[in-house]
């Protein structure tokens, strides 16, 4: 199994050891697994169902489309914005969710080359700017 270059942006390295065998191996296996186990509780009823519905897949086939992750950010955003929960403890349910976006965007990636992983990061550029409005009206609504 071969990783794309974005490995290395995201601070992991596989130079010098075998893709399989390095820490970004373990990142990818682990971040659906961290995914399933991840607590939501800044989460929409919706995002909490689409988060729950990502983690029954299986490894292989595990995967965060840009429109979930992009509204799970922006759900996390606002809670800390408006201290929901304590904010350490958003911080620590962010983690997992993070680990397991890493992990769908290295298994959407194999064997892509620079020119695709661009667009794609241009689409999940527009869909953060899509959703920006509804960030919008959650940041400054009032508790």
């Amino acid at each position: 199994m071969a990783f794309p270059a974005p490995a290395a942006v995201c601070g992991e390295s596989v130079s010098g050891s075998s893709p399989e065998a390095g820490p970004l191996s373990s990142t990818a296996s682990s971040g659906p697994k961290a995914w399933r186990a991840s607590s939501s509780s800044s989460s929409s009823v919706g995002s909490t169902a689409a988060i729950q519905a990502a983690a029954k897949l299986d490894d292989h086939d595990f995967r965060v489309p840009d429109e979930l992750w992009v509204r799970t950010i922006y759900e996390f955003a606002c809670s800390y914005h408006h201290s929901v929960i304590n904010r350490d403890h958003l911080l620590q349910a962010l983690t997992p969710l993070y680990r397991g976006r890493m992990a769908s965007f290295v298994l959407e990636n194999q064997g892509a080359d620079g020119e695709t992983i661009e667009r794609k990061l241009e689409g999940l550029t527009a869909e953060f700017e899509r959703q920006k409005p509804g960030l919008d009206q959650n940041w400054t609504r009032k508790k």
